[in-house]
């Protein structure tokens, strides 16, 4: 898919997130830069490029 993305001119930020199967949402959900990215979007206007291509490796609030 990321291959795929990127010849089609494309930038994707990939990250892998090991050992936490389908429970991922929360790493990607609980990156600042996501939101950043996402609201910056503009409909009918060119993607606005992420700040960054490295995605931190972050890890959600677990309250413990």
């Amino acid at each position: 898919m990321v291959a795929a993305v990127r010849k089609a001119g494309g930038k994707p930020i990939y990250t892998e997130q090991p050992n936490c199967g389908h429970a991922s949402w929360p790493f990607a959900y609980g990156n600042v830069k996501l939101w950043d990215w996402m609201f910056a979007q503009v409909r009918g206007q060119p993607a606005v490029e992420p700040a960054t291509q490295e995605a931190p490796a972050t890890r959600p609030a677990t309250g413990k």
